[in-house]
Formats: structure tokens, C-alpha cells, sequence
């Protein structure tokens, strides 16, 4: 750490340390980052010559050895070392992304982050040993104060933007209400001004920011001087760039007048902020080949997320094209609201799983409260989603209310007519524009209204009796906090890869249950909001916000990100989202119907009409309800939240507008092709990256298929069917029969009938009647110690058994042979079955009525895999893989999973003459090839998954069922979500070669 510097972690919190260096050190002794190595090679003339290595070379050899035996054999040759240490060196295995900077980077950096600069500043800085004069950086004294005075610049430079941004704002209200500077209004400005301030930096903060240095009248007299500016109309204060204010500090233009770099032109060497840059624009053409600026390549190390990359291109393709067609240009204002996080697999599952958890315990909470609901009153009651909620309040509460101590609260207190509790905000919304549920609890009506009403807990006079009523969520975060770190802990010793990634999604499980309690506990115990807290409320700082704000901040001079709960609370204000009434008139809202993908549309454009003064008016409908609500005032006093929200509306028919967009939205569906995409590494030697004489990075190419070449099962081929017959071609070859081996577990109650051994079928069927094995749900079950004997007098337990596959006819021709053959030519291989088909060739002829006739060809991802191999394809003809012609047809089409299509009815001249809105009905995505020739396809706008395990969710093929629709015949007034269809129906247009949608969305014909 830095000077002056402490650690912001909790004292039972666990840190990593590095691996590596605890290799080395164990290996070569304390003295390993010291000690130098030496051996002795023959040059060409047979001379010796002594080489030496130090940990710097140790790190290389690490990073470009790729084997084990080359490190071991270098550790036992080069470095001396015995047996026992050669194989730990070898066995050293450096993280992932160790290397995202280079060494040289790295020495440079450290120094600066050792004294405790963030990293973009040590960054910054990082080439000042090239700058400063020798004299000066060669002597530590003054080496040292020039650093400690570069980093109170840079801690100046951001307090002096602050304060800008209060004096900038303050400035732009008083111009927004046309109102000009007056020096008569000077003393209402001071106040104005330390509200502001006050509220920008939090109460206690300023308090102490002004400590003993009056900080606020500096401030107010350069408020006073920019607002006089313009004839009163006030002109923006501006800040000098870091760069500048270091460049100045270093050639003499400070305080002192003492000047640590002499030569000027040595300043280039400093980074200037826009090399700090992740991204950078650059020039396109635009409808008239005039170059103009855009959004440049989005490939960058700092991004490393594979997703957040795809996003990114299809975001330039998108703003460049914009820019070309002169819809935007760098001028725009840029509102961005996306997804918080870009999860690793384990925490999307973990997720899922924690998503069903709270549906279940939704499910749970409304039938707990019909039935508790009808013990106490003796009426029915339907819950609506505000009981759900405070049910779930009353639950974490333990029955009591935390204000007032109340206990054993009863269903009817707080659901129906005449409820005593009702929800509240721990921190008031209209201050800290929190609306999550981490800040709600369930409160006594009376006292959130008459003694609460928008104060924090903490200024309560009964503050520390509530803190030991909420003591239970404070063990139980605490608790969760143990438990994470055990399994923390234990992730390190997981033997296998499915036991670890068990525990790190137990991990993430326990940790959104921890932050919620913690999220709740932590806003009873606030003093204060600060402005960091409410501005978070706002903006989402997620890792893919982080890098589309940065990326479209290379060309767009204002770029915002919003949150996701601002825009909920706008597109139910502006009346995008269905709502309802109870029967005490009561309004709620439905949850947001995500069954169609149009949704991600209609909240961008909410999104887009989102700015400050918005802001500002949510809040003040929250403090005009909570002042209406508080103060049992008359409606008239105060503007209802509806009526001031209302007048935010973009405009007046903006409702019906943004509704009827599901009429001109084609949601285009990228699935890009992976099969083809072979593995390759930038080519390094010694850790130094190879290039060509042009310049250009050497990529070593692999010859590796991407996708799933077939199923996980291995199947048993045998002669004899479950009558003992056997089967023969026309040949007299045997024709096999298919058998896998299931654990008794495992096994289905149909496939008793199945089992290949008529003793074994027996033993089971016996274990059955027994009630050794149980029934359960289709399945079997072996009763738990319970032991099903194959031969008892020899204690062989019966553990798996082979069963009969009839689904199973025609496993993948020329699969991968037994190392050791059988005489019988179908024992010879692996038997494999078909995951799913890569593509479809379809070939189109007439017959002599001049009737299309088609035919079609599947390409499974076996014959595609072998065929994209890198050796293999230099050899061979494309046409092998899709022929192009078959029977007499030629090839028409070749279409993948992903493909676009649009049907049309008649002709395809008649699709042409379609109105867009009809057209949109039309458009479907191919989502699988099935053996027969069927072809699946979904509606381009269908956001349902296509089945599920959990029997209540609605997913395409419920919903089918459901409304007794078939999914072969094309509906085109009311777009089916799925439909499966022979070769016979295959009257559509196909992506590339028909047509192709625009990335505005517009079909252009080909």
C-alpha cells in the first residue's frame, strides 16, 4: 500500500495471494527475486558460453513453456534443481490474464500505485522516469516529494471538479427557470449554493471539508464570478485536463517555481488522458463517401469478456450506420441502460436457481395467505402483488413491526379493509430515490405517517429500540458471511470440476441472499444518503454500462447510463404497463410482460426520453405523495405523483405510439456460425510476440471444431434381440441391436421389459415385488443401504444393467474405431447418436406439370466437423460437404440454425406488394433440423423458452397446448411463437439470398 494508506477490508475478510511467487519462494528460497542462475550451452564452434537467469527469465519460461516435460527438463538442466523441485516448478501454472500487461509495463506502473495512486494515474505517470530531469529522479529525497505533490495535484484536480460540477448545476437551474443574476438575490444564491453542496458531498463530509478552511466562501465568489458572466445568464466553469496541471507542475508553472523537467520536448513521453483511452474513433464514409467520424474497432485488452465484445461490434454497426444515414452525429445526447453483469456460467445457473427460488416462494406466499386469510376472517381473498409483498416483509420481520415493537401481527392487519400496516420506505424515496425492496419494510400506518414520515431511522427518538429489533438480520448477514468464506475456502480443495462449480454456485447463491439482508440492515443503520448512494439509485456502473459508456464516449460528446428501476417507474407512469385495480380500488401494476422480445424496444424508448429534469420530477412526485401522505393534507394541496408525472410525458400520444410498435419491430436474431471458427494464438517466443515484416502480429492457427459433434451416451451394439433372434441384411451381415448401461437408479419403470439379461430382468422385477426398488414418478428407486444381489453367495451387488434402445437404429456412420478390433464388423466401433444437424440443403426441380418439387440434404455437425478441420479442408472441394446438385435439382438453399426467414402465402411477388406491419407477421428463425426433413422455426419476436421442467411456467410449447394450436400449419394474421414443417410448406424467403434486413431495421429485397 501507499503512505498514509489503510485497508478498506473487513478483518475476517480472505485475500489471495499469488501462488506463483509462493511456488518460487518455496522452491529457491527467500532470496529467489534476488538470486541469479547460471549454465553453460556449446555455440556452433563448439565454445562454451555461460548464460544467466534471474526471476524475470523464470516468469518467461513459465509463460511460454507449454509443456510440463520442457519445464521439468529445464528446471533439472538450466537450474540445478533436484527431482523433487523439478516437479513442482513444472507443475506452476500461472492465472489466467497474468499477462495482460507486459513486464516492462508493469515495473513501470507499480511504483506509482505503491504510493498510492489509482491505477489510470499510475498509468498516466507511468513514463516519468523519462521526463524528470536525471538529476532530480536519481536522488530518492526529491524523487519522493515530486511524487507526493503529483498525487495532491491529482487529488485537487478531482475535489476542483467537484466542486465545478455543484457551481455547473446550480448554474444551469437558475437558467433553465430564465432566471439572470441580480445582486440582490446574492444572499439566496449563498444558501442555495451550501444546499447543494451539502447535498453533493453529504452533510458530515462538507462538514469536514470545511473544517478550519472556509472552503465555501472560495466557492461562492467563484459561483458569483461565472454566474455574472453573459449579462447574468452565467457562463460554466471550466477546469483545466490533469495533463495540463501535471505538465505545468513539472516545467516550473506552480507555486514554487521549481522545475523538474528542463526540457520541454520531453513531455510528449506523458500520456495523455486519450491514450488512457479504452477505445478510439475513427473515420468512416458516410452516403455521400465524405469521411467523417465514428465509432472505431470496439478490440481492445481491457475487454476481455467474449460477450461484452459481440455486443460492442453489433453496437458500431449499428451507431456508424446512424452516423452515415445523418440520423445522430457526435452532438446526440446517448442514454444507455444494460445488462448489470456479464456472468460466468456458474452464476448464471446460480441465478436461475435463485430466481426460482423466489417463485416458489411467491407461490408459497399467496396460498399462505389465502389459507391464513380465511382462518382468521372466514373470507376469501385474492392476493394482489403489494399483499405478496408485505407478506414477504411481515415473514423477514418475524411477525412485529420494527418501529413500534408491535408483535404477533396478524394476516389481517395488513391485507383487506382496514389494514393498521402498510409499506414504507426506510429512506425516504423522495431523498434517496430508492424504490427496491431492500428498502421497504412493513410499518404501523400511524406511526409512518404521523411520527416517521420522511425522516431516516437514525433521527428517530426510538432509533436504538428499532436497531435491536432488526439485531436478526444483522446475525443472519453475518452468519451468511461465515458461510461464504468456508466455501470460499473449500472451492480451492475440490477434487473435481463438478464438485467445484457446485460450490461456487452454492457461493453466489448464499452471497444474493447476504446482500439483501445486508442491503436491508445497512439502510436502518444510515445517518446520511450521500450523493453517491442516490446517484447510484440512477445510474447502472455494470461492467457492460462501463464499457458501452466508454466506447460511445469516443465519439458522442454526452453519453448517460440509467438505471433499470428509473425506467420501470417511468413506463408505468407513462402508462406502458398494464395495470389493475382491487376491490378497494387500489391500483397495482402486473409484472412486465418479457413473452415477447418488443419489451427491450419499448423501455429504449423510455429510456431515450429520460434526462435530469425527469429525475427531478420522480423525486418531487415521491415527496408530493409522501407530503400528501404524511401530513393527511387535502389532495388539492399537494399535486398528486400521477399529475406531475404525467405532465413528463414525451408527448401527448406517446402511450398509444409506443404501444403499437410491435407492428413495425423485425427482431433480428445473430447466431453466428462457430463451426468454422478454428482456435488460434498470437505465435511468442520467449514472451515476445512474433510479427511479419509488415509489422503484423503472427497468429499460430489451430484445427480444433467448435459445437457438439454428437451425444454424450455410448451406445452397445449385440446381435441377439430381446426375443434371442438375430436380424441380417440382404448380405447376410448381422443387423446390430442397441443396449446402454444404466445404474438401477437411473432406470425408467419401462425399461424393466428392456433389460438385456432375462436372469438380471428377473432379479430386478423380483427387487420390485419386494418393494426393494420403489416406483416414484416413472422411475425407480433402490431403498437406501439396501443391497440388490447379482450373486449373493459371492457378494457381487448388482449395480448397473444393460438395456434394449429401439429409438436407437442408426448410430453416426464411420465414428471412431476400437483400438482393439472385433472379428464381428459391428462391434468394431463406438456408437454414437446425433446431437444436431449443422445445416440443410434444400434442391428445387419442376416436374413436367411445372410443379416445384424439392429435396433436401442434412449436414450433421460429425460430417461438418471433420470437413471445416483445418487438414482437411486444404484438400478438399466445398461441394463435398453441400453438393450442389441432387437427382436433378439444384441446390437452392443451404440454411443453419439462426437463419432468417419470411413465409408468403401465394407467390412471392404477392410479399413484395405487403404493408410493413404485415410483413413483421412473417418473419421467423430456423431453431433446428429434424431427421425426417422438418424444419423448426420460432417467431422472430417470441421471447418464451421452448420447454421446461417446471409443468405452471409458460413456455412456447405450454402455451401451444394451451390454446390447442398446431404447429404445422402458418397462421398469418396471428403469428404462431413455433412451427415445425415439411418440405412441402417451405413456401419462404431466406436470408442472403432473398433479402436482408437493415441495421435499422428495414427488409431490403436482393
Amino acid at each position: 500500500m501507499g503512505k498514509d494508506n489503510i485497508f478498506n477490508y473487513k478483518i475476517n475478510t480472505t485475500v489471495s495471494g499469488c501462488p506463483t511467487s509462493a511456488n518460487l519462494k518455496y522452491i529457491f528460497g527467500e532470496n529467489w527475486k534476488t538470486s541469479k542462475y547460471t549454465y553453460e550451452t556449446l555455440d556452433k564452434k563448439g565454445q562454451t558460453k555461460n548464460h544467466k537467469i534471474d526471476f524475470n527469465d523464470l516468469w518467461h519460461v513459465l509463460f511460454t513453456f507449454d509443456t510440463v516435460e520442457k519445464l521439468k527438463e529445464f528446471a533439472l538442466e538450466k537450474l540445478n534443481l533436484d527431482e523433487i523441485n523439478a516437479n513442482r516448478f513444472s507443475k506452476i501454472i500461472l492465472k489466467k490474464d497474468y499477462a495482460a500487461l507486459s513486464l516492462k509495463a508493469i515495473k513501470k506502473i507499480l511504483p506509482f500505485l505503491e504510493n498510492g495512486l489509482i491505477y489510470s494515474h499510475a498509468v498516466f505517470v507511468a513514463n516519468l522516469e523519462q521526463i524528470v530531469d536525471k538529476e532530480i529522479w536519481d536522488k530518492p529525497e526529491r524523487r519522493d516529494d515530486l511524487l507526493d505533490k503529483i498525487k495532491t495535484q491529482i487529488d485537487q484536480h478531482t475535489f476542483e471538479n467537484n466542486i465545478a460540477q455543484v457551481i455547473n448545476g446550480l448554474i444551469k437551474t437558475f437558467r433553465d427557470k430564465n432566471e439572470r443574476h441580480t445582486p440582490l438575490a446574492e444572499e439566496r444564491y449563498k444558501v442555495k449554493l451550501n444546499l447543494a453542496l451539502k447535498e453533493f458531498f453529504g452533510t458530515q463530509r462538507w462538514k469536514e471539508i470545511e473544517k478550519g478552511k472556509n472552503v465555501f466562501e472560495g466557492t461562492f465568489q467563484l459561483f458569483l464570478q461565472n454566474y455574472r458572466r453573459k449579462n447574468g445568464e452565467g457562463e460554466f466553469v471550466v477546469i483545466k485536463r490533469i495533463d495540463e496541471k501535471v505538465t505545468d507542475l513539472l516545467l516550473g508553472k506552480n507555486e514554487t517555481g521549481e522545475v523538474f523537467c528542463s526540457d520541454e520536448s520531453r513531455m510528449k513521453k506523458l500520456y495523455h488522458p486519450s491514450d488512457i483511452a479504452m477505445f478510439k474513433p475513427q473515420k468512416i464514409k458516410d452516403k455521400n463517401g465524405v469521411e467523417v467520424d465514428g465509432l472505431g474497432s470496439p478490440a481492445t485488452p481491457s475487454v476481455r469478456n467474449p460477450m461484452a465484445m459481440r455486443s460492442l461490434f453489433q453496437l458500431r454497426k449499428l451507431v456508424n450506420t446512424l452516423i452515415t444515414e445523418g440520423k445522430v452525429d457526435r452532438f446526440t445526447k446517448v442514454n444507455i441502460e444494460l445488462a448489470r453483469e456479464l456472468n460466468d456460467s456458474n452464476k448464471r445457473i446460480a441465478i436461475k436457481r435463485w430466481q426460482k427460488v423466489l417463485e416458489e416462494e411467491r407461490v408459497d406466499s399467496v396460498e399462505r395467505i389465502k389459507e391464513y386469510y380465511f382462518a382468521e376472517t372466514g373470507q376469501e381473498v385474492e392476493p394482489t402483488e403489494d399483499d405478496i409483498l408485505k407478506y414477504k416483509f411481515w415473514k423477514e420481520q418475524k411477525h412485529k413491526c420494527l418501529y413500534t415493537g408491535v408483535e404477533n401481527i396478524s394476516i389481517s392487519d395488513f391485507i383487506g379493509t382496514g389494514a393498521k400496516y402498510e409499506i414504507e420506505h426506510t429512506l425516504p424515496r423522495s431523498q434517496s430515490e430508492d424504490n427496491s425492496q431492500m428498502n421497504k419494510t412493513l410499518c404501523d400506518i400511524d406511526f409512518n405517517r404521523m411520527v416517521k414520515k420522511n425522516q431516516l431511522p437514525s433521527q428517530l427518538s426510538n432509533y436504538d429500540e428499532i436497531l435491536l429489533r432488526a439485531d436478526h438480520w444483522k446475525k443472519e448477514y453475518e452468519d451468511l458471511d461465515r458461510e461464504i468464506s468456508r466455501i470460499t475456502r473449500s472451492v480451492k480443495a475440490a477434487t473435481t470440476k463438478e464438485q467445484k462449480d457446485r460450490k461456487i454456485q452454492q457461493r453466489h447463491l448464499l452471497s444474493f441472499k447476504r446482500d439483501y439482508i445486508k442491503g436491508k440492515y445497512d439502510r436502518l443503520t444510515t445517518r446520511e444518503i450521500k450523493p453517491g448512494f442516490k446517484n447510484s439509485q440512477k445510474v447502472d456502473i455494470g461492467i457492460i454500462s462501463k464499457y458501452a459508456r466508454a466506447y460511445l464516449g469516443s465519439y458522442f460528446a454526452k453519453v448517460y447510463s440509467v438505471k433499470g428501476e428509473m425506467t420501470s417507474e417511468y413506463r408505468k407512469a407513462w402508462g406502458l404497463q398494464e395495470s389493475y385495480k382491487d376491490d378497494y380500488d387500489n391500483k397495482f401494476y402486473k409484472p412486465k410482460d418479457r413473452s415477447n422480445h418488443v419489451h427491450h424496444c419499448i423501455d429504449a424508448i423510455v429510456i431515450a426520453a429520460m434526462d435530469k429534469q425527469k429525475y427531478d420530477a420522480l423525486a418531487h412526485a415521491w415527496a408530493s405523495e409522501e407530503e400528501s401522505k404524511f401530513h393527511n393534507a387535502n389532495k388539492k394541496k399537494y399535486q398528486s405523483a400521477k399529475e406531475i408525472l404525467l405532465k413528463t410525458k414525451p408527448w401527448t400520444t406517446f402511450t398509444q405510439d409506443v404501444k403499437s410498435i410491435s407492428d413495425e419491430i423485425f427482431v433480428v436474431h445473430n447466431t453466428p456460425d462457430k463451426v468454422k471458427i478454428q482456435s488460434k494464438k498470437k505465435l511468442r517466443k520467449r514472451g515476445v510476440v512474433q510479427r511479419n515484416s509488415k509489422g503484423e502480429v503472427i497468429y499460430q492457427q489451430g484445427d480444433t471444431v467448435r459445437g457438439s459433434l454428437h451425444q454424450d451416451t455410448f451406445y452397445g451394439a449385440i446381435a441377439q434381440d430381446i426375443n434371442g433372434q438375430i436380424e441380417r441384411n440382404s448380405e447376410g451381415e448381422i443387423i446390430p441391436k442397441y443396449v446402454v448401461r444404466k445404474e438401477l437408479n437411473t432406470l425408467k419403470v419401462s425399461d424393466v421389459e428392456k433389460i438385456v439379461d432375462p436372469e438380471i430382468r428377473k432379479i430386478i422385477q423380483k427387487a420390485i415385488e419386494d418393494k426393494m426398488i420403489k416406483k416414484i414418478s416413472g422411475g425407480l428407486k433402490v431403498e437406501k443401504d439396501v443391497f440388490i444381489w447379482q450373486n449373493k453367495e459371492k457378494g457381487i451387488p448388482l449395480k448397473k444393467v444393460r438395456v434394449y434402445t429401439p429409438a436407437v437404429k442408426n448410430p453416426l456412420p464411420n465414428f471412431k474405431k476400437h483400438r482393439d478390433l472385433s472379428k464381428q464388423k459391428y462391434k468394431q466401433k463406438f456408437n454414437v447418436v446425433n446431437d444436431e444437424n449443422y445445416c440443410m440443403a434444400i434442391y428445387e426441380g419442376g416436374n413436367k406439370n411445372g410443379k416445384t418439387i424439392r429435396e433436401f440434404e442434412l449436414v450433421n455437425m460429425l460430417q461438418a466437423g471433420r470437413y471445416y478441420r483445418l487438414k482437411s479442408r486444404q484438400s478438399q472441394d466445398e461441394n463435398l460437404l453441400i453438393p450442389i446438385e441432387k437427382n436433378g435439382k439444384k441446390l437452392k438453399y443451404v440454411l443453419k440454425k439462426g437463419t432468417l426467414v419470411l413465409f408468403y402465402e401465394k407467390s412471392v411477388d404477392d410479399f413484395w406488394g405487403l404493408r410493413k406491419s404485415e410483413k413483421v407477421k412473417r418473419l421467423y428463425n430456423i431453431i433446428g433440423f429434424e431427421g425426417d426433413g422438418r424444419i423448426q422455426f420460432r417467431y422472430h419476436q417470441t421471447a418464451l423458452q421452448q420447454s421446461s421442467k417446471n409443468k405452471d411456467e409458460l413456455t412456447i410449447v405450454k402455451y401451444m397446448k394451451d390454446n390447442k394450436l398446431k404447429n404445422s400449419e402458418i397462421n398469418f394474421i396471428n403469428p404462431l411463437p413455433w412451427l415445425r414443417l415439411t418440405k412441402g410448406n417451405f413456401n419462404f424467403l431466406v436470408e442472403n439470398y432473398d433479402f436482408n434486413i437493415s441495421v435499422t431495421g428495414n427488409i431490403l429485397k436482393r
